[in-house]
């Protein structure tokens, strides 16, 4: 069986409203679970449920079920931009 499913995210708001740090795509390391962004998150979400679908096909005996993923991300910035 083959799924597909797409997931956007479009964030759009002026400079210095707190964009990079609700996605979560800055580079700080040192947050806690709780200051996770949101592409942070749905990235472990998606990981996790796939183990979760393999484990649940290796206790049933069956094949597992195989995985693609891919991801792009873009951030633009037009900082001193006029």
């Amino acid at each position: 069986m083959f799924v597909r499913e797409s997931l956007v995210f479009l964030v759009w708001f002026q400079t210095g409203s707190g964009k990079t740090y609700t996605m979560g795509t800055g580079f700080d390391l040192s947050v806690s679970v709780e200051e996770e962004g949101i592409i942070p998150r749905a990235v472990k979400q998606l990981f996790q449920g796939i183990e979760r679908r393999r484990d649940e096909a290796q206790s049933a005996g069956t094949h597992p079920p195989e995985f693609k993923v891919s991801a792009q991300f873009l951030e633009v910035s037009a900082k001193g931009a006029p």
